[in-house]
């Protein structure tokens, strides 16, 4: 058998040669497949999964205490009880608790002159916002201390006046569309 010859071209001309052979021909053509009619027996194809991210969280609302400007309002120590109301340990929330009711509300019903009624009914923004992040909780013992620190705040003399502004506000600002203000 004779061996097989090797062209003399170059590689660049046998490119050159492939590329008219190619653009002589005519293009193949392209192969149509009728749709056939799919039949009630027949499942759909199983739909592509996307990925989808997730939500950004929501950015966290400010603290009354220091949006409003009550710490600089109010006594320390009772900025440091209301700070330690919106920690997440339910220990010392409700160690929080039980000082507010010891040390602020019964020693002002007590009629002592060291609790002023104005700095607790300034406190309420804050009292108010704490208190609904409290209810959440499942230890009875927070519920009952919420429970007493509400009905001690119906004896305060401001109280049914802020609290009927309060909600008038907060009426005003859903019948108006907007968001309702953060306490």
């Amino acid at each position: 058998m004779p061996k097989p010859q090797k062209s003399s071209a170059s590689s660049g001309t046998r490119k050159k040669n492939a590329r008219k052979a190619a653009s002589a021909a005519p293009p193949p053509e392209v192969a149509v497949i009728p749709k056939q009619k799919k039949q009630k027996g027949q499942k759909k194809e199983p739909r592509k999964k996307v990925y989808t991210p997730p939500s950004k969280p929501a950015p966290p609302q400010p603290d009354p205490l220091d949006t409003l400007g009550l710490a600089h309002q109010l006594q320390p120590e009772l900025v440091i009880v209301l700070r330690s109301l919106g920690k997440k340990d339910p220990v010392t929330k409700a160690r929080a608790l039980e000082e507010l009711q010891s040390k602020w509300i019964d020693e002002y019903l007590k009629g002592n002159e060291s609790v002023e009624c104005d700095a607790l009914i300034t406190m309420l923004p804050v009292w108010v916002r704490r208190s609904t992040a409290m209810i959440h909780l499942l230890m009875l013992t927070v519920f009952s201390f919420i429970g007493f620190l509400y009905s001690s705040h119906i004896q305060f003399a401001g109280f049914a006046s802020w609290l009927l502004h309060s909600i008038s506000h907060t009426y005003a600002y859903l019948l108006s569309g907007r968001r309702s203000p953060s306490f």
